[in-house]
């Protein structure tokens, strides 16, 4: 089990996040057991309000010496404020699930390659009009 914590003065995101704007507090715990690899990690603006919540699995599917493969899930949240309601106060959470598979593919001792695809997801698409309409 590994834990971490970092204070970020500029942070990056996926989209549709792409940058946090503000320092933020992102710790994370990460989980090994044998092919399985459990994450968790979560990112919160100074200012208090929240930015990221990730809860990421991934499963090595091959595991040479020289080649590995793995597979993994991650459903997320992004959080946001809503522009479009007259308070800035009120803080919207975009869910995402991105599905990934990658491999690595060591070439010399300190050298390797390593490629992955990303599948990003978003759930929330007409959320502006369904709240302004409550």
């Amino acid at each position: 089990m590994n834990a971490d914590l970092k204070v970020n003065t500029t942070g990056f995101a996926p989209i549709p996040a792409f940058s946090f704007d503000s320092p933020i507090l992102h710790p994370s715990v990460d989980i090994n057991l044998k092919r399985l690899n459990l994450s968790s990690d979560v990112a919160i603006g100074l200012n208090g309000k929240p930015w990221l919540l990730n809860l990421r699995a991934k499963y090595i599917l091959v595991d040479e010496e020289k080649y590995k493969l793995s597979q993994g899930a991650n459903p997320f949240l992004f959080f946001y404020g809503n522009l479009n309601l007259p308070f800035d106060a009120f803080i919207v959470a975009q869910r995402n699930f991105s599905l990934e598979i990658g491999s690595e593919i060591k070439i010399f001792k300190k050298t390797g390659l390593r490629l992955k695809y990303l599948n990003n997801s978003g759930f929330d698409p007409g959320l502006y009009p369904e709240i302004i309409s409550l």
